[in-house]
């Protein structure tokens, strides 16, 4: 006889039956990492970490475990699990992810259309965008901005598969702990267009205004249901992010090396030589 409803009932089960304990650990675990508490490179120790979500010693070594398929913990031996660090290569991936993805969700939430809420929420996030450069005290405010808007997209296309938490964990570590590079990369790296400029000043007024309306036409599309314009408008704006990354590999010269050491090169050191004022007082 058919098993149509032992196959039914098993396809529809939850696809994570684990215990509560380790599911509490991992998503402790994964939001502890998506602050910037943490450092690149820190040490995590098991059973500090145990006793911090109130979960047993085996739920917490399956969440770390989970994390180092994630790629957001490695293991040591000898050291134990530590905090990935995050290569100019990592970066790469991550704009090339993000180019591969938020096309494809914003058509989705385009052509099905916003919810009042979701407008409202979009909306909002695109005016905090819009706040100009002089009045922010951190440059690095802008790209958490800019960031959320693109990320709550994603969220709001409700695809499982883009939204899953190691894809969620690369996304959210790699801006939490490096920021601070990412604004370096993308508004310094000798590109062309900022070449084109007399000086820094006019690029970054250009670069403003050419964020601003990028992300109002990518708003425009989706509260429109233009699902095909808000595919383009996306991924236009994501390729420039991944022009910049490739420009910066050039530039290093090694995709390996550590965010954390970009400082200590000789291509950053006169990177910032070249715009050292305006680093300075935009950080």
């Amino acid at each position: 006889m058919p098993r149509t409803t032992k196959t039914s009932s098993s396809r529809l089960a939850p696809c994570d039956e684990r215990e509560p304990d380790f599911i509490s650990a991992s998503h402790q675990l994964t939001q502890k990492l998506f602050s910037k508490e943490l450092e690149s490179g820190v040490q995590l120790k098991e059973s500090v970490l145990a006793k911090e979500f109130n979960v047993t010693r085996p739920a917490m070594r399956e969440a770390l475990s989970q994390a180092i398929g994630w790629r957001l913990v490695e293991y040591v031996p000898y050291c134990g699990y530590r905090i990935r660090v995050f290569t100019l290569g990592d970066l790469r991936d991550w704009v090339e992810t993000r180019e591969g993805i938020e096309p494809i969700a914003a058509r989705r939430v385009a052509s099905r259309g916003l919810t009042d809420a979701e407008r409202k929420e979009l909306r909002k996030l695109f005016e905090k965008i819009t706040i100009p450069m002089a009045k922010r005290k951190d440059p690095n405010d802008l790209l958490r901005d800019d960031m959320a808007f693109h990320y709550t997209i994603v969220r709001m296309s409700g695809n499982c598969r883009f939204n899953e938490p190691g894809l969620a964990g690369f996304y959210n570590s790699v801006l939490a702990h490096h920021h601070r590079y990412l604004w370096t990369l993308l508004s310094y790296t000798n590109t062309p267009e900022r070449n084109a400029y007399p000086d820094i000043e006019s690029y970054f007024a250009s670069t403003e205004t050419e964020t601003n309306r990028s992300h109002k036409l990518i708003l425009q599309a989706l509260e429109t249901q233009d699902y095909l314009a808000a595919e383009t408008h996306v991924r236009q704006h994501c390729s420039c992010n991944t022009k910049n990354i490739y420009d910066a590999i050039r530039l290093f010269g090694d995709e390996s090396i550590p965010l954390d050491e970009l400082e200590n090169t000789e291509a950053m050191q006169r990177l910032l030589a070249q715009f050292g004022s305006m680093v300075s007082n935009k950080r």
